[in-house]
């Protein structure tokens, strides 16, 4: 799973627990705060390190198929909660539009 990968992920790692935490603040601007982009630049960083080089073209594209793929939403709100899948897609959206 891409979204919450990483050495520290192990189920409920603390990106998941902050995900948690910002998306049940609601559907506002949560998803512009800092410490909720940072983990989306994580993210970036984590997939250009160990896979390939990802543009913000390619985590915008990666973000739609978080919620747009079915097996993709269901895995990452297995992991993170019902509604992650659409919090995280939001949340990239945002960040690549910086």
């Amino acid at each position: 799973m891409i979204l919450i990968i990483g050495p520290a992920y192990s189920g409920k790692s603390a990106y998941a627990k902050m995900l948690a935490q910002q998306k049940n603040r609601g559907d506002g601007p949560c998803v512009l705060l800092t410490e909720v982009q940072e983990q989306v630049q994580k993210l970036q960083d984590y997939i250009t390190t160990h896979y390939y080089r990802c543009t913000d073209e390619i985590l915008a594209s990666l973000g739609q198929m978080y919620v747009e793929d079915e097996a993709f939403r269901e895995n990452i709100d297995r992991a993170g909660g019902e509604g992650t899948a659409e919090f995280v897609s939001r949340a990239i959206h945002c960040y690549c539009r910086r």
